[in-house]
């Protein structure tokens, strides 16, 4: 059949019927196949001429040809320039469109007369959609590239992977393109909520920049904020049971390059807070019982606050692999052949790090929790010992080292931290172990510094310094201590 217009039904949302002209409609039966084909005119202001195919097969025992809800196929429409803000009001989408023209090529699957997948190959400018009530809009300059959406025969697991998706958002932001794919199944019966992801090439600042206009649960949003991670996802492949935000189960592996996190402060004052970092290459393998990590840095920094008073820490070299186990709230973290260098230092450490028992403690917590390091530089400037003193130890004696050191090196300092971190640095020796010891050389090492010297009386004044010196710093428990000090 062809020539004439047709007149399609509205839902019930308001909008006036579909119209369209010049329709060329051809349909051939057989006793268990079906083939469709429909081209047409749309309205004015919908776009171009537009194309729709079907191939389907009906069941073997169906008492009636025509009964099309029983029906199992395919479905192609070619919409080679279309409005897609308009679809909206004629098909049921979770998302609302305002605007978007481009082109649209899809192939669709249909089981027993429903819809239960797509993949669209889009083309598409000046795109402005809401993906969820709750969500800011979304609006992209263009997009390209194709998604495809899948349930599953169970009529419970929903699929989605995109394969070349690019676009630019309207502050000229590119998402570079990448390929990912989903799967959810919601709770039901006995069964829990299931999801599995597998992606590469997922650039972290865009997905940053798009997380209030992604559905991705609040905590998620929040977590982003905060931390603003930078870096690219070169892979990953994940799979857990349970809410997204406490899941009773998971299992994560993959490789994240240039990654930055922002820092926490704590919650609680004379606390570490959460670190932040740039420059890092992570491979992971991580569980709910544990996992493992190989971490490098290049060129970045670390962000230590609650640890030093300057918490940034330029790094130029860092490894390290990580271990941990979890086993209820008791966590345990390993760092082996931790080894680090910057303008500063070279050196290597290894460490240990456990929750507190609350019934033990005396912060009547797990955290901030026990503590045991060992760690040893073979370079360092001395002028610049004073800023690798942590925050326990009293201000106005970090503030007497930066003074009275003025130029030297330091070419070995041992630092040895164990016990409960609420205790540092451990006044009472049964609580722990708090020591960092530095021989120095060629030290210009004023006694008395110029701001202390203002301070005496006058013959303090005239107190010499030692040039060309060496001796040893000690710290410890909240002290310091000059040994063998000579020239």
């Amino acid at each position: 059949a062809g020539g004439g217009p047709v007149r399609g039904p509205a839902e019930r949302r308001g909008a006036p019927p579909l119209l369209l002209t010049q329709v060329n409609f051809f349909a051939r039966n057989s006793a268990r196949r079906h083939a469709l084909s429909l081209d047409a005119t749309p309205p004015e202001g919908w776009g171009e001429r537009l194309s729709l195919r079907g191939e389907f097969r009906q069941p073997l025992l169906s008492t009636r040809n025509g009964n099309w809800h029983e029906w199992d196929g395919q479905v192609y429409a070619d919409l080679p320039r279309i409005d897609i803000s308009r679809i909206g009001r004629y098909v049921s989408l979770d998302a609302r469109v305002r605007e978007g023209r481009g082109a649209l090529r899809a192939w669709g699957a249909v089981r027993k007369g429903q819809l239960v997948g797509g993949v669209p190959d889009m083309g598409l400018d000046g795109v402005d959609a809401t993906l969820d009530a709750k969500l800011q809009p979304l609006v992209l300059r263009s997009v390209t590239g194709r998604l495809a959406v899948k349930q599953k025969e169970d009529d419970r697991t929903m699929e989605v992977s995109t394969t070349d998706l690019q676009f630019e958002t309207s502050d000229g932001v590119r998402w570079p393109g990448g390929n990912m794919w989903l799967s959810h199944t919601p709770a039901g019966g006995r069964g829990s909520e299931r999801r599995a992801h597998k992606a590469d090439g997922l650039d972290l600042p865009m997905l940053s920049l798009l997380a209030n206009r992604l559905p991705l649960g609040d905590k998620l949003h929040q977590a982003l904020a905060r931390r603003a991670p930078r870096g690219l996802v070169e892979r990953i492949d994940s799979e857990w049971e349970g809410p997204l935000e406490a899941p009773r189960r998971y299992q994560a592996r993959g490789r994240v390059s240039g990654l930055s996190l922002a820092s926490e402060p704590a919650e609680q004052p004379d606390h570490a807070g959460m670190p932040g970092l740039s420059g890092a290459t992570i491979d992971f393998d991580a569980s709910q019982a544990g996992g493992s990590a190989s971490i490098s840095l290049a060129r970045g920094a670390l962000e230590l606050p609650g640890v030093f008073e300057d918490p940034l820490l330029p790094i130029d070299e860092l490894s390290t692999r990580a271990q941990w186990k979890i086993d209820g709230p008791r966590i345990q973290v390993q760092l082996a052949n931790l080894r680090f260098a910057n303008a500063d230092a070279q050196g290597e450490a290894k460490l240990s790090w456990r929750t507190s028992d609350p019934a033990t403690s005396t912060s009547g917590d797990r955290f901030p929790g026990v503590l045991e390091l060992d760690g040893k530089l073979t370079r360092a400037n001395g002028t610049r010992v004073h800023r690798y003193l942590p925050l326990h130890i009293p201000k106005e004696t970090r503030d007497y080292v930066r003074e009275a050191i003025t130029s030297g090196v330091a070419n070995s300092v041992d630092f040895r931290v164990k016990g409960d971190l609420w205790d540092m640095p451990f006044p009472d020796p049964r609580q722990g172990e708090f020591r960092i010891a530095a021989k120095v050389a060629d030290v210009h090492y004023a006694y008395v510094p110029p701001e202390a010297a203002g301070q005496g009386d006058g013959a303090a004044l005239h107190w010499p310094a030692l040039t060309g010196a060496s001796g040893e710093l000690v710290f410890g428990r909240g002290s310091m201590e000059v040994r063998n000090a000579r020239r």
